[in-house]
């Protein structure tokens, strides 16, 4: 019997998993033909989520003493669905190496996302100016 509830969970979870990264990956290129500044924030905001908890994960020891090694195997499969649904285009490997390197990992997640924002701002600035509506 618990051979079969094993076959049944690891069902669930291989299926479950699929069916996000098919629904992230659409999301994804929607999102990008909408508006791609914006989506860039946001998949940047996403990977600093991601690796921020991929690290407390292996810092804090979360899931025992194999904490270091399930996070690192974590963040490799996530890592593989970013990427993919991002095409390339993003950093999305820093979460594999945030259990190593966190605060490199995170001085660079803040400084693009600090940029992105200002980046951002300078465009809503420039947007108002020029819309006769807005102003």
């Amino acid at each position: 019997m618990s051979e079969r509830v094993t076959e049944i969970e690891q069902a669930v979870e291989r299926l479950s998993f699929f069916m996000l990264k098919e629904v992230y990956c659409s999301a994804t290129a929607a999102m990008m033909k909408l508006n791609p500044d914006a989506s860039r924030l946001l998949f940047l905001s996403i990977d600093k989520l991601i690796t921020n908890t991929i690290a407390g994960i292996s810092q804090h020891g979360l899931e025992g003493e194999h904490s270091t090694e399930i996070a690192i195997a974590v963040g490799n499969r996530i890592a593989e669905v970013l990427d993919r649904a991002h095409h390339g285009q993003f950093e999305v490997q820093e979460a594999v190496k945030a259990a190593a390197e966190p605060d490199r990992v995170e001085a660079q997640h803040t400084a693009a996302l600090e940029a992105d924002v200002r980046r951002h701002a300078h465009l809503a600035r420039t947007a108002c100016r020029s819309d006769p509506i807005a102003a």
